[in-house]
């Protein structure tokens, strides 16, 4: 009886980083997922799910923070992301500019969750800021010192503050998820 008191407390659990294991899985046995478009050449079904997962994945573990946009990203870091897709997925070659789109979408969008909920709220405290997070165990120390005093800086506060203020302007929120438009296109045939 006297166990069933003395409950320790869990730790509560979430949901953690995607990272794609069944994809590098298939990937190192040669198996690749083939990527089926639609009549406007769009990726569509249950492998374009699996691609935008894994652009995901890749953007967060292969390219470093230190860069302001995707734009600074070089170009061989880029090709060395094309090949990591074209490895694990059948796919045409025009949709390069489109998987370089989303992985550009997905930095600047890790890049904000860094800011937001492992930066700003410790912004007061440097000694929590000399390490990355360790759920990010991939990010470089010196990658994440230069982040960090970017995010810091004054030039960054100021944009971010323009950047909020249009946020605020916005009337319609995108509630498609990654399926977007086409996704839902596809569902409602």
């Amino acid at each position: 009886m006297d166990s069933k008191e003395e409950k320790t407390p869990s730790q509560k659990k979430y949901r953690g980083t995607t990272r794609k294991s069944m994809i590098i899985r298939n990937r190192n046995r040669g198996i690749k997922l083939v990527i089926k478009y639609n009549a406007d050449g769009i990726y569509v079904g249950e492998s374009s799910v699996h691609l935008t997962s894994y652009l995901g994945v890749l953007a967060r573990t292969m390219v470093p923070i230190r860069y302001n946009t995707w734009r600074d990203v070089p170009e061989q870091l880029k090709d060395k992301l094309w090949d990591s897709i074209e490895i694990a997925f059948t796919l045409d070659k025009k949709s390069r500019r489109n998987c370089m789109l989303t992985l550009g979408k997905c930095f600047r969008s890790f890049k904000n969750t860094l800011t937001v909920k492992h930066i700003l709220p410790f912004k007061d405290e440097p000694e929590l800021l000399k390490k990355p997070p360790t759920e990010y165990h991939f990010i470089d120390d010196e990658d994440w010192n230069i982040f960090v005093k970017n995010r810091l800086s004054e030039k960054f506060q100021e944009y971010r503050e323009v950047q909020k203020q249009r946020r605020k302007k916005h009337i319609y929120n995108h509630h498609l998820s990654r399926k977007g438009y086409v996704g839902l296109e596809e569902e409602m045939k």
